[in-house]
Formats: C-alpha cells, sequence, structure tokens
C-alpha cells in the first residue's frame, strides 16, 4: 500500500472512496464504497449537463439571444436529464439496498429503514420540482422573460437537490466508510501486518 494512501487515510483526507475500498473487510461495505462511488459520479454528470462548462463570449448577448442558446440547449439535453434523474434515483435505490442488509441492531438503534424511506420521499420530491422546471423550460416558456425565468427556477432547483444529495446522502455515507477503512488500517499497523 502507498505511504501516501496511508497517511491520506490516516489524517481523514480520502478523496476517492475506490481507493480504499481494498482496506474494507466487510463485503457490505466494499459494496456500499462501490454503489456510492457510481452515485456520486452519476450526481456530478448531471450537474455538468444542468451546469455546463460555457466559453464566454467574444460580444454581449442580447436577452433574446441568451434565452434561445438556453431553451435550445436545455431542449436538446432533455432526454439525457431525465434518464440521468432516472439513474440517480437507481442509484440511491441500490445504496439503501446494501444499507438495508445492516444488522438488526443498527435498525433499532437508528430507525434506519423510516431514515431511508424519508430521504428517498425528499429525493423523489426534489428530482420532481427539477424536472417540472425542465419541462416548463423546454414546453412553456416562449418569450426571452419566460425562459430566462426558467432557466433560473432549473437551476436553483438542481442546486437545492444537489446539495441535499451530497450533505444528506453522500457526505455522511463518505465518512462512514472511510473511518470503517482508516479503523482497519489502524488495527493492520497495531498487529505489524500491513503488508498483508
Amino acid at each position: 500500500m502507498e505511504t501516501e494512501l496511508i497517511l491520506q487515510v490516516i489524517r481523514r483526507e480520502v478523496s476517492n472512496l475506490i481507493e480504499v475500498t481494498p482496506l474494507l473487510t466487510d463485503e457490505r461495505s466494499r459494496l456500499l464504497a462501490l454503489r456510492l462511488d457510481a452515485f456520486e459520479k452519476c450526481l456530478e454528470r448531471l450537474n455538468s449537463l444542468v451546469n455546463p462548462q460555457v466559453q464566454p463570449p467574444n460580444r454581449a448577448l442580447s436577452e433574446d439571444e441568451l434565452a434561445q442558446i438556453h431553451k435550445n440547449y436545455y431542449t436538446l439535453k432533455r432526454n439525457q436529464l431525465v434518464k440521468g434523474f432516472g439513474k440517480l434515483t437507481e442509484g440511491y435505490i441500490l445504496i439503501c439496498d446494501v444499507l438495508l442488509t445492516a444488522h438488526p441492531i443498527v435498525e433499532v438503534e437508528t430507525e434506519l429503514s423510516k431514515t431511508l424511506q424519508a430521504t428517498y420521499k425528499t429525493l423523489i420530491t426534489m428530482t420532481e420540482k427539477v424536472t417540472d422546471a425542465l419541462t416548463n423550460l423546454a414546453d412553456v416558456a416562449r418569450y426571452p422573460d419566460e425562459v430566462l425565468k426558467a432557466t433560473g427556477t432549473l437551476q436553483t432547483e438542481w442546486k437545492n437537490l444537489y446539495l441535499t444529495i451530497k450533505h444528506i446522502i453522500i457526505k455522511p455515507l463518505k465518512t462512514a466508510i472511510t473511518e470503517e477503512a482508516r479503523r482497519t488500517l489502524i488495527n493492520r499497523i497495531v498487529q505489524g501486518r500491513l503488508g498483508r
């Protein structure tokens, strides 16, 4: 194992879950790490579709031009976005599948299934708001001011969904997984079997 990775795990500075997966001794933890990594990548792909990197124009754009660019872009990307939202929901269900195989005492202590259901409802509600905003932008908005307002609504709803997923789902699970890897690594160091 690389010295740099060992130091990152001990310092709690791990950024890539896949790197710490070999340290996880529990098969469920490894599966959770892989599914969480795929879920996070799906979220970031969606974020790059909703908020694409663009070059600044070489001249000032009129409101009409800007509205037309937004409408054309989101109309073209609509199918990819809707499929991405479906994959995001599917990814969360796969994460829940792993979490629900936890020991029964975890369910009793944390009311895990209630928490997962509440998070799922929040995820679905927020995803519906984003897809409604996308539909409004692509199908309903006609005039430049309507298109720009619909674009703003879409981006606001997406930002709310994105931050909710990052802070309610990804961050706590990532922390738990890296802590498990850290504990395993420290145990290996203490027992003198780091290279094995």
